[in-house]
């Protein structure tokens, strides 16, 4: 029994905290010489408001789970997919340049990591080189992808830039790995 009453007093406290915290709440106090009124006061209509903006987060996110649901399922039954709309599928050129522009970073990333192995011992360098050789690698195949992307066709055009955006990625946390290493 103390156990629940304990958890009932901290999810009131919780939620009075949060209540402040989201302006539904507020507290008074007034006093003469010999009494203090203590007053509490509830915004229904922003605790309405933060209903509303929660509902619509959580509908969005559940949307996205959906289609990310159907995307999967799609994929596990090998079922051809919907007909993107007309021009969904033409590469965006902002995109190709933002990961032009995030390639051209990693790159130069890749020459300070290279850097720093050559200042290593015999010992380590030899394990640090094999895995900035690795790297090297990842990088010119996510070159190879930025290119397709560039010159892909409307339907081939999502496929190479999931490819690219993943070859980045991963390109991103070898980088960062290795740069963990080498401190």
């Amino acid at each position: 029994m103390n156990r629940f009453l304990g958890f009932l007093l901290v999810l009131v406290v919780i939620v009075v905290g949060l209540g402040v915290y989201l302006g539904w709440f507020q507290f008074g106090k007034s006093s003469d010489s010999s009494h203090v009124n203590v007053s509490v006061t509830v915004d229904k209509d922003k605790i309405a408001q933060d209903e509303k903006k929660a509902e619509q987060k959580v509908g969005e996110i559940g949307r996205e789970i959906k289609k990310t649901g159907e995307k999967v399922a799609h994929d596990i039954r090998g079922e051809s997919k919907p007909a993107p709309p007309p021009d969904a599928g033409a590469p965006p050129a902002n995109y190709a340049s933002e990961a032009r522009g995030k390639l051209d970073a990693l790159d130069a990333r890749l020459g300070e990591l290279k850097a720093q192995v050559a200042q290593k011992s015999d010992d380590a360098k030899a394990a640090l080189q094999k895995k900035l050789n690795e790297l090297t690698a990842k990088k010119d195949q996510a070159r190879r992808d930025l290119a397709e992307l560039q010159t892909a066709t409307a339907d081939k055009a999502e496929a190479a830039k999931v490819r690219l955006q993943a070859a980045l990625d991963d390109l991103q946390k070898g980088c960062d790995r290795l740069a963990a290493e080498l401190k």
